[in-house]
């Protein structure tokens, strides 16, 4: 069977105008409802006068794909002229269309297996006929138009309602904070399995096991603290190419590559993760309005996920480079580095987190180590975060409130205990420097996060994970935070790419 299903729509504000500003006498109706109250006849007359010159205007990704990149298949799609679905091609609907519809279903073409994903406009009822579904697309690739497809009758669907009807979505409420209960910081434990340095692409990762016995390689080793003793020091640095974050390889093909290179036994591991994701999904009770999705494959009873978020999600271009100074500035004494133009120094730290009964394989980048505490020594390692300077009330509400629990989850969960804080302004001015543990990060918060609330979710969610993937196959996990009702969704979709990046990795066992 072939079922387009709707899925979620984009709607877009449009002026009957080029533009819509709020004309001298509805800025003054504005600010007279801030000083006072509007009665409801009033109100109701400017909404109405407001609304009566805006349209809606819906809007859908339009674009049809196939998993077989081969030339035959890829000019029989390319006859569509329509862009790949992995490309953003969001257009406005015609007038009447009223949903965003995907459709997906199996073909073969020769003896290649593949899928075919189309989405487009159409109407809520899905049986229609004119929806961009099932009805054009089968005769578009008919046997008789082309020879070399097979379409089969099995549908994956992507997306919560589109899944939903072929019995293939699984759904985990998200609910309020105070539901979580029983996984404490007692429950959480993180021993470093060793290190790995990959700045160079073109060179060998250079490794180190703690089981080896071996010394740790220069390579690996991480610098010691040196605060420096005078400020403001400016982070400001002059770069031909602005600080980027995207040319990064995927955090599980470098853990496995480093599991591989060690020979580390993965027989106990029950999932594997970036520090990255494990750091997003975890706060999702308190970012109900955050989306986050990645990408499962369950290998040899091991699952290993990726994060397929945006790149855009990153801080600021700007900001991220003054992160990397702040690291230069902590570990020169303030001195910096002669040339330095934000070059990482790359050391990688694999690490065991249990987390009650789970067992995760992840990785942290350890930026240096306290030097009081004796050279890699569990407790020394420490991580180094600027924020803006806190002017205001409302300042030190947020950083409480955001900033210290986005610091918690992305340090505790990884074993580290120590963070310095730079604050920094606008410009980019170095003003402060402030220790923390991450008991005075949960004081700082306590009137707004628990510990207990981000652990007991993560465990609920990644244990509920373990108990609805089945080996060999791929999955996304995905939440869209569009409403405070949303659940995180668990549903089948390929992930070659993942497949042959864990693969790659235990070539004997292929």
């Amino acid at each position: 069977m072939c079922d387009g299903l709707e899925s979620q729509p984009e709607w877009v504000i449009t002026s009957t105008q080029r533009s819509y500003c709020p004309t001298p006498r509805t800025r003054s109706f504005l600010r007279e409802t801030k000083s006072r109250k509007i009665g409801p006849d009033k109100m109701k007359l400017f909404l109405f006068a407001l609304l009566f010159t805006v349209t809606y205007s819906l809007k859908c990704n339009s674009c049809i794909s196939t998993t077989i990149d081969d030339a035959t298949n890829k000019a029989t799609f390319d006859s569509f002229s329509l862009k790949a679905c992995s490309e953003e091609n969001s257009v406005t609907c015609s007038s009447g269309l009223e949903a965003c519809f995907t459709s997906t279903f199996t073909y073969k073409s020769g003896e290649k297996d593949g899928t075919i994903t189309s989405k487009n406009c159409g109407f809520k009822d899905k049986a229609t006929p004119s929806n961009w579904n099932c009805a054009a697309l089968k005769t578009s690739l008919a046997p008789s138009l082309q020879s070399h497809i097979t379409l089969g009758e099995s549908n994956h669907q992507i997306g919560r309602r589109m899944a939903s009807s072929a019995g293939l979505l699984k759904e985990l409420a998200v609910k309020k904070p105070s539901h979580y209960r029983g996984t404490t910081t007692r429950n959480l434990k993180a021993k470093e399995l060793g290190r790995f340095n990959d700045l160079e692409a073109d060179q060998p990762m250079t490794v180190w096991s703690v089981d080896s016995g071996d010394d740790i390689p220069t390579p690996c080793k991480i610098p010691q603290l040196e605060v420096p003793s005078q400020l403001p020091i400016s982070l400001k640095i002059s770069l031909d190419n602005p600080y980027d974050h995207s040319a990064t390889i995927p955090t599980v093909d470098r853990i496995l590559r480093w599991a591989e290179a060690v020979s580390y036994d993965m027989s106990d591991v029950d999932l594997v993760m970036g520090r990255g994701l494990m750091k997003k999904i975890c706060q999702t009770p308190y970012n109900r309005k955050d989306q986050w999705k990645a990408k499962i494959y369950r290998y040899k009873n091991t699952i290993c996920m990726e994060s397929v978020d945006e790149e855009s999600s990153h801080e600021n271009s700007s900001f991220a480079g003054w992160g990397k100074v702040f690291e230069d500035v902590m570990k020169t004494g303030g001195r910096r580095t002669p040339g330095y133009m934000c070059e990482d120094v790359d050391v990688r730290m694999p690490r065991l987190v249990s987390l009650g009964p789970l067992k995760i394989l992840t990785n942290s980048r350890i930026s240096c180590q306290l030097s009081d505490k004796g050279q890699d020594k569990p407790g020394s390692y420490v991580e180094l975060k600027t924020v803006g300077v806190i002017s205001t009330e409302k300042n030190a509400t947020s950083f409480k409130r955001y900033k210290c629990r986005n610091i918690w989850a992305h340090c505790k969960l990884l074993g580290i205990e120590t963070v310095y804080i730079g604050y920094r302004t606008s410009d980019g001015e170095l003003q402060k420097i402030q220790r923390f543990s991450m008991g005075d990060l949960e004081k700082q918060g306590q009137q707004w996060w628990s510990p207990e609330v981000i652990l007991s979710f993560m465990k609920q969610l990644l244990s509920w994970v373990m108990t609805n993937t089945i080996e060999g196959v791929t999955y996304s996990l995905t939440y869209d935070g569009e409403s405070f009702t949303s659940p995180v969704c668990l549903v089948p979709e390929e992930h070659e790419d993942l497949v042959r990046i864990v693969k790659s990795s235990f070539p004997d066992e292929v």
